[in-house]
């Protein structure tokens, strides 16, 4: 029981350091999952780092039992990622949390196959996550209630990307293009820093919009102009390392890595500050903790808060204080960041003040920077690019081949102005075997029926609709149901809320970047198609149904059929069928036909064909 209690807390501090939950607990292991109940971008990347850690942990204890007892554990990790419905199961005794379906089964077929001691990833979880991790191709295998053989990978540690740029860039980098004002004002405030005024730049936009991609090429050119750059970049699981982003900057300010040892950390350490700081020389121990290079000293508690303080002071001061050259300092993804670092960065923002320095930072606009906003030298947006740009963005992904020019204009015009959504979409559309050959010059290999959404992007989206209150939520997803165009009033009576409440709920939704209001104040577009697609699909088929059952129901009222014409017709057809209920959109395709029969005959036998379908 002992063994088994210290065995099953160091696997639920992994899981939970990354934000996953244990849903279940076995005899000798446990279920967990990441990304439910709240969707993450990143669950697969999180999962990764808690296996890893699971089996670091499990092998120091093992060590232990070993010496002590005579004992051998090893443990054995299965990982999938996929759709899994999620929710409360069981009786009055006993009700839990868990997930189901084909997902959850073939993780549980990973770790009934997995040597003990390693990690083993499907397919599914191996293209989230290649190259933030180093994966080993272990071929095709036949597991047990899966017809076809599945692909295995072995996971042997952590990969040379970090983020989705990183990734973006390995895969082969797009033209960078329509970015000319932002790169401008960028430049402008790169002169004031070099003449000694220092700089604090905000770069603001969506998820995928380009904020990274616009930061690297500054960076790129502020290189190639002389300056020191230096950079780090939030992490989505701040929780589990506070202050990282400090930590990675300050190593690469001193010119440092996770590759020295703590022994050359120190020594080098202590040579750059005392040389500049001999005056701190008391507060270099809680440096070296800070970096990871402690010698085991614990500050007393009663002197805690005044040794973060002087650390604070002591970073503050030091990086952005430049040697020769000019110096930019870029903190990525601040809408990451746990308190203490933002508590670091106010001091930080102050200090760059008088220096030849300029502090860059980015975040999208949902991050609350209230408090930032003060210290703000300029706040540049990245706005959406247009259609042409993507299609070219995607011609280029996919080559000159025959049919790429019209895959390309159809990529370019999903992508609603997200450069990042292009790329992933390619992928998406290799991963599925509708491309064939290798980036930018792929083959058409069979025809799209169905666009898949890129998991990349659906993990993305799904997380940004799981931060939203629960009404919020709620009349998003309604909202995915009526369409990508809404009336307020149609989706006020579908939610079953008051016009007033209704009308709060969407001004928030504007704000927060999901929809889009008419100028004359009229209906409410999603502001980008694919977040309809996944706010519909966030939701059970029997809500779904549901809910389409009953704007069918209101259309009718709304549009009795004696007067309704083609168009609406087809829409209260369509929501029928989407219900089920066959007869029905039957009935309302027949009427679309007559009613079109007098004006365009094409039009008419579509309708009547579909009609007879239905019926």
């Amino acid at each position: 029981h002992h063994i088994l209690d210290r065995f099953f807390g160091l696997l639920s501090a992994a899981v939970h350091r990354y934000e996953g939950s244990v849903n279940q607990y076995t005899g000798d292991g446990i279920m967990a999952l990441f990304g439910a109940p709240l969707a993450l971008e990143d669950h697969a990347q999180r999962a990764c780092f808690a296996a890893l850690e699971m089996q670091r942990e499990l092998r120091r204890f093992a060590d232990e039992l070993r010496l002590s007892q005579g004992l051998n554990l090893t443990l054995r990790v299965g990982l999938n990622s996929g759709e899994v419905i999620v929710g409360a199961i069981g009786d009055d005794l006993r009700m839990d949390y868990t997930a189901q379906g084909h997902t959850v089964n073939l993780a549980a077929r990973m770790e009934h196959i997995c040597e003990p001691g390693r990690i083993y990833l499907s397919r599914d979880t191996a293209r989230l996550v290649e190259g933030y991790f180093s994966l080993r191709s272990l071929g095709q295998m036949q597991v047990e209630g899966v017809d076809a053989p599945v692909e295995v990978f072995d996971l042997e540690g952590l990969g040379h990307l970090s983020t989705r740029l990183d990734r973006s860039l390995a895969r082969g980098s797009s033209p960078f293009i329509g970015r000319d004002a932002e790169t401008a004002s960028l430049l402008a405030a790169l002169e004031k820093a070099r003449q000694g005024s220092g700089q604090v730049v905000a770069v603001v936009g969506e998820a995928g919009i380009g904020k990274s991609r616009l930061c690297h090429e500054f960076l790129q050119r502020c290189s190639a102009e002389g300056f020191d750059v230096h950079r780090a970049t939030g992490m989505p699981y701040a929780s589990a390392l506070p202050l990282y982003p400090v930590r990675a900057l300050a190593l690469s300010r001193m010119g440092l890595s996770d590759r020295h040892n703590p022994a050359e950390i120190r020594r080098l350490v202590a040579g750059t500050l005392l040389l500049e700081h001999p005056e701190h020389a008391a507060v270099l121990p809680a440096v070296f903790d800070f970096l990871g290079a402690g010698e085991g000293h614990a500050t007393a508690p009663d002197q805690a808060e005044l040794t973060r303080a002087k650390l604070f002071e002591l970073l503050a001061h030091f990086l952005p204080c430049p040697n020769e050259q000019p110096l930019v300092l870029l903190i990525e993804d601040l809408h990451f960041l746990d308190a203490t670092s933002e508590e670091f960065l106010a001091t930080l923002c102050q200090s760059v003040r008088g220096h030849r320095a300029l502090l860059l930072l980015n975040y999208r606009p949902d991050y609350a920077d209230d408090w930032l906003r003060p210290e703000l030298d300029a706040r540049i947006h990245v706005t959406a690019l247009d259609t042409p740009q993507l299609t070219q963005l995607a011609h280029t992904r996919l080559g000159h081949g025959e049919g790429m020019a019209a895959l390309a204009a159809q990529i370019g015009t999903r992508a609603a102005g997200n450069p990042f959504f292009v790329e992933e979409a390619v992928q998406a559309l290799a991963d599925a075997g509708h491309l064939q050959g290798i980036a930018s010059g792929y083959t058409l290999a069979k025809p799209i029926v169905q666009w898949p959404i890129p998991d990349t992007v659906h993990a993305l989206l799904a997380a940004r609709i799981d931060r939203l209150p629960s009404a919020s939520k709620a009349l998003l997803q309604t909202a995915a149901v009526i369409g990508e165009a809404f009336a307020p009033a149609t989706l006020a009576t579908l939610a079953e809320l008051s016009e007033e409440d209704c009308a709060n709920i969407l001004r928030q939704l504007d704000h927060a970047c999901f929809l889009l209001s008419a100028a004359s104040g009229g209906e409410y577009d999603f502001r980008h198609p694919l977040m309809r697609e996944v706010a519909d699909g966030l939701q059970l088929d029997s809500q779904r149904v549901l809910s389409h059952a009953r704007l069918a129901a209101l259309l009718e009222r709304l549009h009795p059929s004696h007067v309704t014409a083609a168009a609406e017709s087809v829409r209260i057809a369509h929501h029928w069928q989407q219900a089920n209920e066959w007869a029905k959109a039957g009935e309302w395709n027949l009427h679309a036909a007559r009613w079109a029969g007098t004006r365009n005959m094409r039009l008419s036998i579509e309708q009547f064909q579909l009609a007879l379908a239905h019926l």
